[in-house]
């Protein structure tokens, strides 16, 4: 049986109290009122430690609350100060832009494959869209992550899934400010007339019959 007459509960080894500040408090405070032998007391006592211990488990634990936060923006800093330029110049053009976009929305399936999945499910920047809501070209901000070995893999498969459903993709190198100059010059069907000029044919596998070039080599980018 226990002896309540002692104070707080200590190791036999005489290290330390069993329980924390906290609770070492309210273990005095429920043996005195145990020991007064007032029910109400210690039906009172019994209640508040349940109640801290209820709050204490609810914080820890954040019961009852998503694990999310809603992003300042849409877009990096550095995506948003390209988007405003790049809305300027296709709006004058007729264009409209629409960013990050899925590349498992721009495709249809003719057949489904599992491994497919990681593939599809990456998002492109930009894509950019004629009044009737066709596709014109999808942009890729390729900042300095984009040259390790892995992104670098991801980068080639991608070109060569756009290149494969006919949709061009343009690489432009990302930087601290962009002029309007820079930008129109980045994307030659800004300019049709200098598309033709700026587009690479490369076979890497994925190719097929009749496909035409679909990404381009920009200045200060890459393919």
């Amino acid at each position: 049986m226990v002896n309540y007459s002692t104070g707080p509960l200590y190791e036999p080894n005489g290290v330390g109290p069993i329980a924390g500040n906290a609770f070492r408090s309210l273990e005095a405070g429920a043996v005195q009122m145990f020991q007064s032998s007032s029910p109400i007391l210690f039906t009172l006592a019994i209640g508040i430690a349940f109640l801290l211990l209820s709050l204490l488990v609810r914080y820890v634990f954040r019961i009852g609350s998503w694990p999310y936060a809603l992003k300042p923006h849409f877009l990096t800093d550095n995506e948003r100060e390209f988007y405003f330029v790049l809305v300027g110049l296709c709006a004058r053009a007729g264009y409209v832009v629409f960013s990050q976009v899925r590349v498992a929305d721009l495709l249809e399936y003719k057949w489904y494959r599992p491994a497919d999945l990681g593939r599809v499910s990456r998002s492109v920047d930009f894509v950019i869209c004629d009044s009737s809501l066709a596709y014109v070209a999808a942009i890729e901000l390729d900042d300095s992550s984009h040259r390790q070995s892995t992104r670098v893999e991801r980068d080639n498969d991608v070109n060569a899934l756009f290149r494969y459903v006919g949709l061009p993709l343009y690489r432009v190198a990302t930087r601290r400010r962009y002029t309007a100059d820079f930008v129109q010059e980045s994307l030659p069907f800004l300019h049709s007339a200098r598309a033709t000029n700026r587009s690479v044919l490369e076979d890497d596998g994925w190719g097929a019959a009749g496909s035409s070039a679909v990404v381009a080599r920009l200045p200060g980018g890459r393919a």
